[in-house]
């Protein structure tokens, strides 16, 4: 599935510069929820490794994991952040 997002969102980015100004804020907003959704799906697959790892004894790998986790959410709600333009958005952050 994160293939087919990721190729989405190049795909998205790379038409951003051959179309017009009134789509090309469209394009660029769905190409930003993109890689917002590329990251919160990074944040699942860090907790997951951290709670395989925790339950495993690795406590030192559980908490790497949970940095990785905290870091993809940060650039998640920072990426939403830049194309946020309506309640909807806002919320989605705040969630």
């Amino acid at each position: 599935m994160q293939e087919h997002y990721n190729q989405g969102m190049i795909e998205m980015f790379r038409t951003c510069s051959a179309i017009p100004e009134r789509p090309r804020k469209l394009v660029l907003y769905y190409a930003y929820r993109a890689e917002y959704v590329l990251s919160y799906l990074n944040t699942v697959k860090a907790l997951r490794e951290a709670a395989i790892a925790h339950k495993s004894g690795k406590t030192e790998e559980a908490l790497e994991q949970l940095e990785t986790a905290v870091e993809a959410m940060y650039n998640s709600i920072d990426t939403l952040g830049v194309v946020a333009r309506d309640q909807s958005d806002r919320g989605l952050m705040a969630v």
